[in-house]
């Protein structure tokens, strides 16, 4: 089976996806429903703008999963997130669309949009152990 388009997820064809809208509408994030084991099910996020439907982040790899999105208006939100398989401590994220970076809750660091994957894979290496 072919995987649904982004206008199936929008129109809500997929069972697989939910859609989380900014309040003004300007942006949507993409939570993507993936059985990571035996009905453990990891959400992961995608947020693009509603303009162009161009991605404009992409918190992680398939493993991140979203517990939380808290929209501050169009520019701002807080995601609640924590890494599969949950051997190491959940975070928070602050993002700022508008700077185009993330603020960590944890330790306190600013990172670049663009360079959040990588940086999220690398926190996750370093405090798995914690636990």
């Amino acid at each position: 089976m072919a995987a649904p388009t982004l206008a199936d997820i929008l129109a809500g064809k997929s069972e697989a996806h939910r859609v989380l809208h900014s309040p003004g509408g300007t942006r949507f994030i993409v939570l993507n429903a993936i059985e990571a084991f035996n009905s453990q099910w990891v959400e992961n996020g995608t947020l693009y703008s509603t303009d162009d439907n161009t991605i404009l982040v992409q918190f992680g790899e398939w493993q991140w999963h979203v517990d939380r999105v808290v929209w501050n208006g169009e520019d701002r939100l807080e995601l609640q997130m924590r890494r599969y398989p949950g051997d190491a401590p959940g975070l928070v994220l602050r993002v700022d669309l508008a700077v185009r970076l993330a603020h960590t809750s944890t330790d306190n660091q600013t990172i670049p949009l663009d360079e959040l994957t990588g940086w999220l894979e690398l926190w996750y290496q370093i405090n798995r152990q914690r636990r």
